[in-house]
């Protein structure tokens, strides 16, 4: 059984410790470890960024997590996301930074985050003004509300005005005056005027702007996010399970039904009887089997691949093997052969998700489809996962927590074992 998020954080950080490598946590500590946010922003010396993944690789092995994703998000910067394999909602997010850089701006060097910073229990804290420009100069490259932080920067700059209005002055130059004049001002000037001063000062050089160009294709190069086909007949639960899958460690979820529609949108109006209307004739099903492959093609450049560069899970809610699979849906009367050898040119997805269940149970909740027509796709779709190695069958007959708990289980295996291969 994986130990809780306190006890990962308490090992690794701790683990640091004895290992020489300074570090310091950036923010929100007062609350550490009692209250586990859902990530920790930290930093290192740069140079000791690369000793990081090995040791957090050592560390969830022994506290039973999964490193399920590493994501070079900025330069001088990288985050990894652990998961609880058996209890999904349960995940950790570690931020390390050297330098701290933020959308195209180099704000605070990584000497200057790690000088002075105090020990609390096991973990390093910042001295106040490293806390207080780390916090503000955050807050306003990501337009966010300073009201809400506030507060806290005015309690930072009391603990050490010099320290705080040298870090200011640094930020933003000598001509935005005293800092202590602007907390007389109201919030709506500090994110009005201040976030142009800022990007002004420390904004990318011409060297670490081609740092982050290569950064930034050694990200398209090796994408993070996943591509799933989730194939079963109507009643089987796809879109139950769908609504479920959604891991933590992704950005968002995008979804599409069949086919990604780059060459043109499909009717948004659901089919409620998938078999009614007349097939195609065999020339016309065989232009059409290659509109679909066309389709799905475009999508995979122009939609799929790009939202796994930017971290995103993309559902397909079936995809191109269900014209072979169920070919009267798409009024199809021959090319089905033609089907799976385009089919063979596709990229394959990361992962091929069968939900299986009794003909006899599907068709009590979704009538539509005779019942040994039901039990051919169970064959055809039996068929399919024996000639695919990233092809696995889910019974649909639990209840959908199950269901979904044992696909997430395999989004978490699947993610796990890319990781341990980079």
């Amino acid at each position: 059984m994986a130990s809780d998020a306190a006890a990962f954080f308490e090992s690794f950080f701790r683990e640091l410790g004895k290992r020489g490598i300074p570090f310091v946590i950036l923010h929100g500590y007062e609350r550490l470890p009692e209250q586990m946010p859902s990530d920790i922003d930290y930093a290192v010396r740069c140079g000791d960024l690369p000793k990081l993944l090995p040791i957090q690789r050592e560390i969830a092995k022994q506290q039973g997590w999964a490193l399920c994703n590493v994501v070079q998000a900025k330069l001088h910067a990288q985050y990894a996301v652990f998961m609880d394999a058996a209890n999904p909602s349960r995940f950790i997010q570690l931020d390390a930074c050297g330098h701290y850089v933020e959308l195209g701006c180099f704000v605070l060097r990584d000497e200057e985050m790690l000088r002075g910073v105090q020990p609390l229990r096991f973990m390093n804290v910042p001295a106040p003004a490293v806390e207080f420009a780390y916090l503000l100069a955050k807050a306003l490259l990501k337009g966010k509300s300073i009201a809400p932080c506030l507060p806290r920067l005015k309690e930072l700059w009391e603990a050490d005005p010099a320290g705080a209005e040298r870090f200011f002055q640094q930020l933003f130059g000598t001509s935005t005056g005293a800092l202590k004049e602007w907390f007389t001002r109201p919030t709506s000037e500090w994110e009005e005027k201040l976030p142009s001063r800022l990007r002004a000062h420390t904004r990318f050089g011409f060297t670490n702007f081609g740092r982050e160009c290569l950064r930034a294709v050694r990200r398209i190069f090796r994408p993070v996010g996943m591509h799933i086909v989730i194939l079963g007949p109507d009643g089987v639960g796809k879109s139950t399970l769908i609504a479920r899958m959604n891991l933590p460690c992704f950005r968002r979820m995008k979804q599409f039904h069949f086919r990604p529609g780059v060459l043109g949108k499909k009717s948004p109006a659901p089919v409620t009887d998938p078999h009614a209307q007349q097939p195609r004739s065999w020339f016309s099903s065989v232009a059409k089997i290659f509109y679909y492959y066309v389709d799905h093609w475009l999508g995979y450049l122009l939609q799929t691949y790009p939202a796994k560069v930017r971290n995103e899970l993309v559902v397909y809610d079936r995809s191109f093997e269900d014209v072979f699979i169920d070919p009267r849906r798409y009024r199809l009367s021959g090319g089905h052969a033609f089907a799976r050898v385009l089919n063979k040119l596709l990229p394959r997805p990361d992962l091929m998700i069968v939900l299986d269940a009794d003909p006899e149970l599907v068709h009590a909740r979704k009538p539509e489809l005779a019942v040994e027509e039901l039990r051919r796709q169970r064959q055809a779709l039996r068929k399919l996962t024996g000639e695919s190695s990233h092809c696995v069958i889910i019974s649909a007959a639990n209840t959908p927590e199950r269901v979904a708990s044992e696909v997430q289980s395999r989004m978490i295996a699947f993610l796990a074992q890319r990781e341990d291969k980079s």
